[in-house]
Order: structure tokens, then C-alpha cells, then sequence
């Protein structure tokens, strides 16, 4: 059975030809899909690893590998040519295609409903991963045509998963009500952790004591690239400014690619500058758990997310969270912690209830460590593996379900 996998992500490519990724290692093809696909080709966007500067591959791993081909997708750089290359890029699809029994698509994405419409039309067999809303995903970058591509990203992401044969959504009903689809489904989360011990909330139970018994200055924390304004930096900053006389003083970190100077104005504004502190980029995995583990509380006052990895990574590490009630946010968290988009005011009295009381913070982070074992990989490892099974089984002559 050849699966061909869609996915408008930017990989690197060496002089070599092997291709690299921040979100699609080989270790993901190997655990995820090689156990229900005898090949696999992946078809992306691609730049070559020259032109990329040295000090943003951070994070960049080989994704090419055995039992999986990588098909670029050459005629698509960007969206313009998505408007003035559409005929090339169909013909590159289509020959993708024909070349597989099957596909899986990830959404929303231009090069995936590229390869909805020529599955359709070639009548192959093809699941959905969807893994955000097409409308905010676009409405809330604060990037030039964000807000005109929104209803079209909105039209097709609904259009191509109500004809999907199977569709695998992130969220428990989030993404269901916005997008329904007439196929085999299953919710499904595309973050999934290795469970922690217990020694990990045994330490972050401690620390929060410690900081009651010695009225120490809190540490909070949001991952967000600074390149983009809708993960909510200046709703945090805002909110920490008006709290900051009811607590021992803070600092704020902000890990993330980007450049820092719109952030670092805003702080300067606020005079906050010497409280926030521009951590960079971390590899994933360890190095971020340890991030984690030196803050007091996660912050995540996104304008839009789907169900955010970020979020469940730091309740995994038993830490406190507040966040913007958007997408599947209120999957994770409960009412008490979660506040309106772009919500300073709020986000601070969220703030103040947890902070100001030690049983309620002891009480959060024992909910979110709890919240997070459901995300183990035993759990939904095994989940997804059924899902691709049955798919691979139905593309192969089965039937649905």
C-alpha cells in the first residue's frame, strides 16, 4: 500500500538531497505511518538548506528515510503561486498521485486542498488530518491578505473534509462543529508525551510551597514565534502590569523564533523592559521540559489555536496555566483560568485567583499533570495506529469503517 502525504510545511534541503523538518522528523513517518504503509511519499514545500541562515535551523531534523520518499512540491513557494502557478502545481499533484493507492492530508494547508481536489478527481481514497481551523488560522496572523484568504481557507478546509473518506480530527469538538464531515472520524490529538513520573509533580508541588513560605518573585512563560501577533505576548505583558504591585515581583520569558523588537518596545512602553527576558529557540523535547520546570505559571492568551501542544507539554510538567478561551483551549483547562481573546483585563484576574491563593495553585497543577496522562502515547499511539489501519484497509478494497 503507497500512502502520498500532503502538507504546506517548509523543509530543508542539503546538497545532498536529504530533507530536514522541524515538525515532520523520520521518526514520525516510522511510528505513525510506516506500521500501516508499506511507502510513504511526502509532498512539501522546500527551500534549499544554503539559503537558510545557519542561526534559524535550530530544531531542524532528517526527515527523509528509509521506506519514504520525498516529492517536493517545486512549482509551490508561496501563495502567489498558488494563484499564478495553480495549473503547474495540479500537474505535480496529479502525477504524486497516480503513483499511490492512497493519500493523507493535512489541514488546513493551499498544497492540501490542492491534493483534495485531484484525490477527488482521480477518485483515490483519502483521510484528513485536521489540526486547526482553516478560517483562524489565517484571520489572526496579522500578516497582509490573512483576512481575505480567511473565508476562503474556511470554504475549502469545510468543503474538502465533509468529502474526505476519513478524517482525523486534534480536538474532542472543536473542529467537529466547524468542520463535519460525512466519513469515518475519530478525535485523536496530534500531541501525544511520554508520562512523566510522579517525581515531576512531587517537585512542582514543592516549588509552588516554596514560594508561599518565602514570598519568592514568580517566573511565567509563553511559547509563541515573534514574528506573528496573534499568540498574545502584549495581552500577557498588559496583564502582568496590572498585577505586578499584588505579587513579589516577576520575570516574564518568551521562547520563540523571531525578532524581538516589536516585543521589546512594548515591554519598554510598559516598563516592564528589564522583567522580559527573549529566550530564543530550544530543541524540542528535554530541553523545553527544563524550560518548563523553572516557571510558575504557562501562559498562552492565543487569538486563535486548535488544541495547543505547547499548553499540554506544560501541564504534562504539573505547571499552572492561564489561557484565551479559543479553539480547544476549554478542552484542557477549566473555567477559572481561561479568559477572552485579547483580554488583559481579564487574563489578570485569572492571575490573581490563582496566585494569590496556594490551595487553588497546588489544586491547578495537580489537575493538569492529571489533564495531561491522556495525552500519553501508549493512549492515543495506539488510537491513531487503528485509525490508519482501518483507512489503509478501506483504501485497499475494505470498507468504511
Amino acid at each position: 500500500m503507497r500512502m502520498a502525504f500532503f502538507h504546506d510545511n517548509v523543509m530543508l534541503r542539503d546538497e545532498k538531497g536529504e530533507q530536514y523538518s522541524i515538525i515532520f522528523p523520520y521518526s514520525l513517518w516510522k511510528q505513525r505511518y510506516l506500521p500501516c504503509f508499506e511507502e510513504i511519499s511526502v509532498t512539501t514545500r522546500i527551500r534549499p538548506m544554503a539559503s537558510y541562515p545557519k542561526e534559524k535551523r535550530a530544531g531542524f531534523v532528517k526527515s527523509s528515510g528509509d521506506r519514504v520518499t520525498m516529492r517536493p512540491a517545486t512549482a509551490y513557494r508561496n501563495m502567489a503561486d498558488a494563484v499564478f502557478r495553480r495549473g503547474a502545481i495540479r500537474a505535480q499533484v496529479r502525477d504524486i498521485l497516480e503513483d499511490a493507492d492512497c493519500a493523507v492530508i493535512r489541514l488546513p494547508s493551499t498544497l492540501g486542498f490542492f491534493a483534495c481536489r485531484e484525490a477527488l478527481r482521480l477518485k483515490i481514497p483519502y483521510a484528513v488530518e485536521l489540526v486547526a481551523s482553516g478560517f483562524g488560522s489565517l484571520w489572526y496572523v496579522g500578516k497582509p491578505g490573512g483576512k481575505t484568504l480567511a473565508p476562503f481557507f474556511w470554504h475549502e478546509t469545510k468543503r474538502y473534509t465533509a468529502s474526505a473518506d476519513y478524517v482525523l480530527y486534534v480536538t474532542k469538538g472543536y473542529l467537529q462543529r466547524l468542520y463535519p464531515s460525512r466519513g469515518h472520524t475519530a478525535s485523536i490529538s496530534d500531541v501525544y508525551l511520554d508520562t512523566p513520573g510522579p517525581e515531576v509533580l512531587a517537585r512542582r508541588l514543592a516549588r509552588i510551597d516554596r514560594h508561599f513560605a518565602e514570598n519568592t518573585p514568580l517566573t511565567f512563560g509563553l511559547i509563541g514565534s515573534l514574528n506573528v501577533r496573534y499568540k498574545g505576548q502584549k495581552t500577557a505583558m498588559e496583564a502582568l502590569c496590572r498585577i505586578k504591585d499584588l505579587i513579589p515581583g516577576f520575570r516574564l520569558k518568551l521562547l520563540g523564533t523571531g525578532d524581538a523588537a516589536h516585543f521589546r518596545k512594548i515591554a519598554r512602553r510598559l516598563g516592564i523592559e528589564e522583567q522580559v527576558e527573549f529566550c530564543g529557540t530550544l530543541p524540542s523535547g528535554d530541553a523545553v521540559y527544563a524550560w518548563m520546570d523553572d516557571l510558575d505559571v504557562f501562559l498562552l492568551p492565543s487569538d486563535q489555536e486548535a488544541l495547543p501542544r505547547a499548553l499540554i507539554e506544560a501541564m504534562s510538567r504539573g505547571c499552572p496555566a492561564v489561557a484565551s478561551a479559543v479553539g480547544g483551549v476549554s478542552e484542557l483547562l477549566d473555567e477559572p483560568y481561561l479568559h477572552r481573546r485579547r483580554d488583559s483585563k481579564g487574563m489578570a484576574r485569572c492571575l490573581q485567583r490563582l496566585l494569590l491563593d496556594q490551595s487553588r495553585m497546588k489544586k491547578a497543577a495537580e489537575q493538569n499533570f492529571k489533564k495531561a496522562q491522556s495525552f500519553s502515547r501508549e493512549t492515543l499511539g495506539g488510537a491513531r495506529l487503528e485509525f490508519y489501519q482501518a483507512f489503509a484497509r478501506y483504501a485497499g478494497g475494505g470498507v468504511l469503517g
